[in-house]
């Protein structure tokens, strides 16, 4: 539906608002459940994550970690008011 795995767990809105934030918040939680379970498995512990469901995940580009951004500057912050 969104076309890309890349999916937010929570929203962060703008002025109330942020089209690219519209999404599924069942989805986010399903996403981030996932992420953990993974996670979980790699570290030996009690997991329901499978070899099929990596695959599956995989097969359509899932993304197992978020990368960080690293937070703006006092400078860039400022540039945007």
């Amino acid at each position: 539906q969104f076309g890309h795995c890349n999916v937010k767990a929570r929203s962060t809105k703008l002025n109330g608002r942020s089209p690219e934030d519209e999404y599924c918040p069942l989805l986010g939680s399903w996403v981030m459940d996932q992420r953990t379970m993974h996670r979980l498995l790699r570290q030996g512990k009690q997991s329901s994550m499978t070899p099929d469901r990596i695959r599956l995940l995989d097969n359509i580009g899932f993304q197992w970690t978020i990368q960080k951004t690293q937070p703006l500057t006092f400078d860039e912050r400022f540039e945007q008011l």
